[in-house]
């Protein structure tokens, strides 16, 4: 409660307002649709009582990765439509074409979704057996042309990655990136910011607090909050330390 979002939306307006930025030349990025909703929500007013037509891309980190996937499916061997798969269809895949054991599926699956959510590749898994399954499940999601959620990030950041024209075409566009509640982020994400920020003319502003953390359980690790200052050493830190949801009394307890 102590106005991080409000600084995020009061910062893009400023941008718009008074820098001259144009909106569609920002990228803002949270983790939840109802969080990009309430952000989008507000910075729509604030540029109204301004005048300002146009708003900045609002998105999560998956629909802004889906986009990409969508406008260049080629550059990670997938074509338009492609199917999206939840969890239950990626355990019916290991054990129904990769051969799994019934009893490991979970397991399995959640290594490589943790493979994934770090930003690795085949040849970086150090388990043979856990790279060999890896490869054999994206050689059938590539085959039957389909991604499952964890490429919705996974996949841009290596187009990104093996294409330098397609990401210098991104940091292009969006010369601004904002990042609401960082220290949720993981570290296929956090690849993905740092791809994207072209040099050190780049604007970038997070807001988090490390410890609000909530999203251990999908790869996202506090120390990117933390190491921020080493990775941008031309960052500047503002501490927000004034709550105005909650009383002293709970403040203190």
């Amino acid at each position: 409660g102590t106005g991080k979002t409000r600084v995020l939306t009061d910062r893009t307006a400023y941008l718009i307002a008074e820098r001259q930025i144009a909106p569609d030349s920002i990228l803002a990025v949270t983790f939840t649709n109802k969080a990009a909703n309430e952000m989008r929500e507000r910075l729509v007013r604030q540029l109204k009582r301004l005048a300002i037509t146009g708003e900045p891309h609002i998105s999560t980190f998956h629909s802004f990765g889906h986009g990409i996937l969508k406008a260049h499916p080629e550059l990670a061997n997938r074509r338009i439509p492609f199917s999206i798969i939840d969890e239950e269809d990626k355990r019916r895949i290991l054990l129904s074409h990769l051969g799994i054991e019934r009893k490991k599926i979970k397991k399995v699956s959640s290594k490589i979704s943790t493979v994934k959510q770090s930003g690795l590749s085949a040849d970086q898994i150090p388990e043979k057996e856990l790279s060999h399954t890896f490869n054999g499940y994206e050689a059938f999601l590539s085959q039957g042309n389909m991604v499952d959620l964890d490429d919705l990030i996974y996949c841009p950041v290596r187009m990104f990655q093996d294409n330098p024209d397609l990401l210098s075409q991104y940091q292009a566009q969006y010369p601004v990136i904002l990042v609401d509640e960082f220290q949720d982020i993981n570290a296929v994400q956090y690849q993905l910011i740092r791809l994207l920020i072209a040099g050190d003319d780049a604007d970038l502003l997070v807001v988090g607090d490390p410890h609000q953390a909530i999203y251990g359980f999908r790869g996202a690790d506090v120390r990117f909050i933390r190491s921020f200052l080493n990775d941008f050493p031309k960052a500047v830190t503002y501490r927000l330390t004034k709550s105005y949801r909650c009383s002293n009394h709970i403040l203190q307890a």
